[in-house]
């Protein structure tokens, strides 16, 4: 009997210490918004930026915010870069170079195709730019997906490379191959940078009508985005930078984070005070951004079934091939956007249903992980039978999947555990 009252005393204590270790509604508020601030923050930005867009105009007005905006970005981006995993998928070279082609290639050449080929779009970028379209379809076909600056808008968008940490977190959720998906994200952002410029000057019809120039485009992207990523990488290799990276961890990825939503912000807004957004309606908005998730959809469907006939792959490698084919890096696309010249259209109308569409491919996402997601016994299958002291510290970094399907929202959410020492 006094057996027995201890061990129900045990539990009981057990249990008291669960409720005490339990937060608050306003804790789990509060770190499910942080977790999900671009997202969360993307919304109120669109929403700031069509009803009260007076503010960010006026900031535009007098000073190159977006340039500030997009340098800061991938400045901090930089300094939080970790490359302790992406060393143990180096010898995945079959992986890694399928990636790229499926990545840079396959995937943009598919969707701009297909998009140049959709007849129901609207044409604001110069009547004369799209005579194709008012020659062959009455005014209510082309205006079920928009203005022609929508069809653009997705073109840019699935020309981009995978979003890094959002194919990462998906990845881990997934029970995928982290190394892969790390190395892959890295390989495609820094090559994207050099091929985006003449892909879209040769695939994409709008941009051929106003002589996009190659070589301007392509220093503009270095100049924003690779020279501050490189910088950012090189000073957190500096130990007393380094140190404070890692203190500052999380406030260097959120002001990252709203430098992007500032970026959102004053895009939409010049847009609505010009007055441009008011000859687009919620409905071909909607369509759009249906249009472009369905393209993400099959591209992880097709890319999972092609990937799982072939024998050379682990199905920790489809998985992952998979997220990575589907999740585009909509913060280079605004980017892209941003450097383009003026005549390409409004760039607001740009943006817009990049950010939606960035939103529904999460979601889609979402579900497509829990439909694929690797199990336990696969991955004890693809564990080394030696463990050497790569693999040490590749377990040291690793993000239980469990607090991460409930981040799957964040961009630059970045939780391992990764020693000080590591690069």
């Amino acid at each position: 009997m006094a057996q027995f009252d201890v061990v129900v005393e045990v539990v009981q204590a057990k249990e008291a210490d669960e409720d005490f270790e339990k937060p608050s509604i306003s804790t789990r508020f509060k770190n499910f918004c942080l977790r999900n601030m671009l997202s969360i923050g993307t919304i109120f930005s669109v929403i700031i930026g069509i009803f009260l867009p007076q503010p960010a105009v006026y900031l535009s007005q007098r000073m190159p915010v977006a340039n500030i905006c997009i340098i800061v970005l991938f400045f901090t981006i930089g300094l939080r870069l970790r490359l302790v995993e992406a060393k143990s998928a180096v010898k995945f070279y079959k992986e890694v170079i399928v990636g790229l082609l499926l990545v840079l290639f396959v995937g943009p050449v598919f969707a701009t195709n297909v998009l140049n080929q959709v007849p129901y779009f609207g044409s604001f970028i110069g009547d004369e730019q799209n005579l194709r379209n008012s020659s062959k379809n009455s005014s209510e076909e082309m205006a079920i997906l928009g203005p022609e600056e929508f069809r653009l808008a997705l073109q840019i968008y699935y020309m981009c490379p995978s979003a890094p940490a959002t194919s990462l977190i998906l990845v881990t959720a997934a029970n995928g191959h982290r190394g892969l998906s790390i190395l892959l994200s890295i390989l495609c952002v820094i090559i994207s940078v050099f091929i985006i410029p003449p892909m879209l000057a040769w695939s994409v019809p709008t941009l051929q009508h106003v002589r996009l120039n190659v070589g301007q485009v392509l220093l503009d992207i270095m100049i924003r985005i690779l020279l501050p990523l490189m910088i950012g990488r090189c000073l957190r290799c500096v130990p007393p930078v380094k140190k404070v990276v890692t203190k500052w961890n999380d406030t260097i990825k959120y002001v990252g984070i709203g430098f992007v939503l500032v970026l959102f912000l004053v895009k939409v807004s010049e847009t609505s005070a010009s007055g441009v957004l008011d000859k687009v309606s919620v409905m071909n908005i909607l369509c759009a951004v249906v249009l472009g998730t369905g393209l993400a959809t099959f591209n992880a469907l097709s890319t999972y079934g092609f990937m799982s006939i072939l024998p050379w792959f682990s199905n920790k490698s489809n998985v992952t091939l998979s997220i990575l084919s589907c999740n585009r890096l909509v913060t280079l696309a605004a980017t892209i956007v941003d450097v383009l010249p003026d005549n390409i259209g409004d760039k607001g109308l740009l943006v817009l249903p990049m950010v939606f569409i960035y939103l529904a491919s999460l979601l889609m996402s979402n579900a497509f992980v829990s439909v694929v997601k690797v199990k336990e016994e696969d991955t004890e299958l693809d564990k080394p039978s030696q463990t050497t002291e790569q693999d040490k510290d590749i377990n040291n970094s690793t993000i239980n999947s469990n607090i991460n399907e409930g981040a799957i929202f964040t961009i630059y959410t970045d939780e391992m555990s990764v020693k000080d020492e590591q690069l």
